[in-house]
């Protein structure tokens, strides 16, 4: 009897780490899915998909806390080159006084 629940707990546990490894190999499929789309991504898409895996970092479960750092550093560089890519913003030149102020005055 000791022999046939040994095989039993045997075959749960075999049969749970393949579910673990397929599991785990749709999570990969689906992080690589988004990877691949970051740069088609709108950037207030971008932005918040960023804030979300920074919150999911900080507290989401174990699972969440292990793909929000798998794709922060990604996300974080398709950030980065954005910012780079756009031109620099010019200072607004300080107003002049309208003709009408300074004669009034």
């Amino acid at each position: 009897m000791a022999d046939g629940r040994h095989t039993t707990e045997a075959k749960a546990a075999k049969e749970s780490a393949k579910a673990r490894a397929a599991q785990e190999a749709r999570e990969a499929e689906a992080r690589a899915r988004l990877l691949a789309r970051l740069p088609q991504l709108p950037d207030d898409d971008l932005q918040t998909l960023s804030m979300n895996a920074e919150r999911l970092e900080q507290n989401g479960t174990a699972g969440q806390k292990a793909q929000a750092a798998a794709m922060l550093p990604a996300i974080r560089a398709a950030l980065a080159e954005r910012a780079a890519a756009k031109p620099p913003v010019k200072p607004r030149a300080a107003r002049k006084p309208a003709a009408a102020a300074v004669a009034a005055g």
